[in-house]
């Protein structure tokens, strides 16, 4: 049904950032400048830089669906990129259009260019407006999509379904989180307390502390 809520597939496991001493963070830290240069001298990613922005003034002067042509004009002549579709999806989330937004998003995916950035602003989008049904939606969608959950995106679906007042289906989400044998963030557990809290449900309450527990999470 529309209301159930997909089984965790083989999701990365969400983690605390660590401390900028951390000598292993400065060395992923440097590899991501790395790279940031490296692309910044890469043609192909100064090509979709340069749509992108081309697209983002599209939609500034006429409006996102003006951004949507200029989309499959690129498409056609075979020079779309994965971030393109990611901008124009954002730029459909941030007018308020999430299933226009998520019909994109699978548009990328039947042509293998949905990645975690296209679902991002569609989940914000549901979390911002407490739409948990809504989140439901994308979440299966980027599913079906092979696309794999990080904690924010966790973060997000847990919010939309606690602002929803749906605890119910967010305490099945870190249920399948612990079954499938990765360890939910704190920050989840932090979110579904507070859902619990606002509806008075002490039973509840003391099966998210059990969940924290079995989890082993701090």
């Amino acid at each position: 049904s529309e209301d159930s809520l997909v089984s965790v597939p083989a999701i990365i496991s969400p983690q605390l950032p660590r401390s900028a001493r951390d000598p292993h963070v400065a060395s992923q830290n440097a590899y991501a400048a790395h790279v940031a240069h490296s692309q910044s001298h890469d043609p192909r990613s100064v090509l979709w830089r340069r749509q992108n922005a081309v697209l983002v003034e599209e939609a500034r002067q006429n409006g996102v669906d003006a951004a949507i042509t200029l989309l499959w004009e690129i498409s056609e002549q075979g020079r779309a990129a994965s971030q393109n579709f990611n901008q124009v999806v954002s730029l459909l989330a941030s007018d308020g259009r999430l299933q226009d937004g998520l019909d994109l998003a699978l548009e990328a995916g039947r042509r293998n260019f949905a990645n975690i950035i296209t679902f991002r602003p569609l989940m914000k989008l549901c979390c911002a407006s407490g739409d948990g049904r809504a989140a439901k939606r994308v979440w299966r969608a980027m599913v079906d999509c092979g696309v794999e959950g990080d904690m924010f995106l966790y973060a997000e679906l847990m919010g939309a379904l606690v602002r929803s007042q749906d605890t119910v289906s967010a305490e099945r989400v870190l249920q399948s989180l612990n079954e499938s044998g990765r360890r939910p963030h704190i920050v989840l557990f932090n979110t579904l307390l507070k859902g619990v809290a606002k509806q008075a449900n002490v039973q509840q309450a003391f099966n998210v502390f059990d969940s924290i527990i079995e989890a082993g999470v701090r």
